[in-house]
């Protein structure tokens, strides 16, 4: 687990029943990616990335569950911590050609 900055902490909650029994089923078969959902999309015509990242970006700012990382190692019991601020991590590939 890697430490928190406490400064960038905005709650501290207990996981609920549900989300107890997600993170257990995603550590013991982590390859099986039951939990991860994913969404396919075509675009066609020009793409305005820098419009697109900052929209991102500002859904992460706006809703704290974007925000939200569970943490279980080294803890009695898992924990959900909402941090104040997060960056979104960007990668922009080019597959055109």
């Amino acid at each position: 687990m890697s430490k928190l900055d406490k400064r960038n902490i905005e709650n501290i909650y207990p996981l609920s029943p549900m989300q107890q029994g997600i993170l257990f089923h995603a550590l013991l078969a982590p390859e099986a990616g039951a939990y991860v959902p994913q969404i396919v999309l075509t675009l066609s015509g020009e793409l305005d990335a820098a419009a697109l990242r900052q929209a991102w970006q500002q859904s992460v700012d706006q809703h704290d569950i974007l925000r939200s990382g569970f943490y279980w190692e080294q803890r009695d019991e898992p924990f959900q911590v909402v941090h104040r601020q997060a960056q979104m991590p960007w990668v922009q590939q080019d597959w055109r050609s």
